[in-house]
């Protein structure tokens, strides 16, 4: 085992929101614990900072990329390089110049992603002392593919083509830890000979027991960004308005942006009969407050490469239903800590949810055994010690 203390790490990411920025902050607090000086940096946006890529039409000018540094929230340098060819996403995971200077900068160079393709922005012959990825590229990208116009697919379908290609080779050379078995039998699918070690995301709980409900109206949660289409609100939204035409009360708390202008008539409708917060993403303190709100937390997405939002949700009592989109069944037990309901299927997760509501001792039961499966096994003292071994050393007490 290599001692990495006080060592130069670059951290090698995609712009990212919701889990992967939580796997993330983990890492580099590993990482600083143990003296590290650590740099975040991933392939900018051209969206937001136009200004740092140079765009297809202008690849054989003489104009080069350029990359921003910003102080991140952990005090943590935090590096947006540019990209030739934004347009194109397989591009955006081209090494170039800023990136070979990053990487000669520092001591040790690790990554931790959404999907494995940053990884392709180290050179083959640079090691990688630790990658941990959350899914397979096609599981995370599908659902955007899908719901795009036809001439943009077919111009999607090549690029996507490549990235699969990338991701292939990517597989067949590096050692990679999985956030999931799921994600781990992905990349399977994929590599046949893969191999590789699961770590699943650290949970933090300040409760000592769970709050149980009597007669009160519950609340349901979803916690997810709103706008993604693979968390599939729709489905949250058609089955909330499924249990109001059942006449059952409810309040609703949704978590992770604003409701989209195509659901806003729909939710307005249901706020004449029942109490519905939507907050914008916020700070993990004030995560943990609205957490506690919940009574159940529902899953409605299409794909999932593990769903930390179901496991934090669990660290506070509440269970969870979930669709069957892959993460979350690995710890959900039917009818133990929650509920798994047919993928897209609003009849199906309109009754596991209304189980709930209409009986409140087995709600308090599936609360009780959700809080007790983070402290048995995802307890965050315990895989933060073993990602810290993973890393190159045992994180100080």
């Amino acid at each position: 085992m290599q001692n990495i203390q006080n060592k130069k790490v670059l951290l090698v990411s995609c712009y990212a929101k919701g889990g992967v920025v939580a796997m993330r902050n983990i890492i580099i607090d590993i990482l600083r614990a143990q003296g590290c000086e650590v740099t975040l940096a991933y392939p900018a946006p051209y969206k937001m900072h136009p200004h740092l890529s140079v765009r297809l039409h202008k690849l054989f000018s003489n104009e080069n990329v350029k990359s921003e540094s910003v102080t991140g929230l952990h005090g943590e340098t935090e590096v947006r390089v540019g990209v030739y060819g934004p347009e194109l996403e397989f591009l955006k995971y081209r090494t170039n110049e800023i990136w070979e200077n990053l990487i000669s900068e520092h001591d040790l160079v690790c990554c931790v992603s959404g999907n494995v393709l940053p990884l392709n922005l180290i050179p083959k012959e640079k090691k990688v002392d630790f990658s941990w990825i959350a899914t397979s590229y096609w599981e995370e990208r599908k659902t955007h593919f899908m719901a795009q116009s036809l001439p943009v697919k077919f111009v999607r379908a090549f690029d996507s083509l490549v990235c699969l290609l990338m991701e292939k080779k990517i597989l067949g050379e590096r050692t990679i830890t999985s956030l999931s078995d799921y994600t781990k039998k992905c990349f399977q699918r994929i590599t046949k000979t893969f191999k590789s070690k699961v770590v699943p995301m650290p949970i933090d709980s300040d409760l000592q027991k769970p709050r149980l409900v009597s007669n009160e109206r519950v609340c349901i949660g979803f916690c997810g960004r709103t706008e993604d289409p693979r968390k599939n609100l729709p489905l949250f939204i058609n089955s909330l308005k499924e249990l109001d035409r059942e006449g059952q009360e409810f309040d609703v708390l949704i978590v992770g942006g604003g409701v989209p202008s195509g659901l806003e008539n729909e939710v307005n409708e249901l706020r004449q009969r029942h109490n519905i917060l939507v907050q914008e993403f916020c700070a993990k303190d004030q995560l943990k407050e609205l957490y506690k709100k919940m009574d159940m937390l529902v899953i409605s997405s299409l794909q999932e490469g593990l769903a930390i939002v179901g496991l934090e949700a669990m660290a506070f009592g509440s269970p969870v239903i979930s669709t069957k989109c892959g993460g979350p069944e690995e710890y959900i037990k039917d009818g133990h800590n929650g509920y798994l309901a047919e993928n897209d299927n609003v009849v199906d997760l309109t009754k596991k949810i209304s189980n709930l509501i209409d009986n409140k001792n087995l709600l308090n039961n599936l609360k009780q055994n959700s809080f007790d499966l983070i402290q048995d096994s995802y307890e965050s003292g315990k895989i933060k010690e073993e990602l810290a071994q993973e890393l190159g050393f045992y994180e100080s007490a």
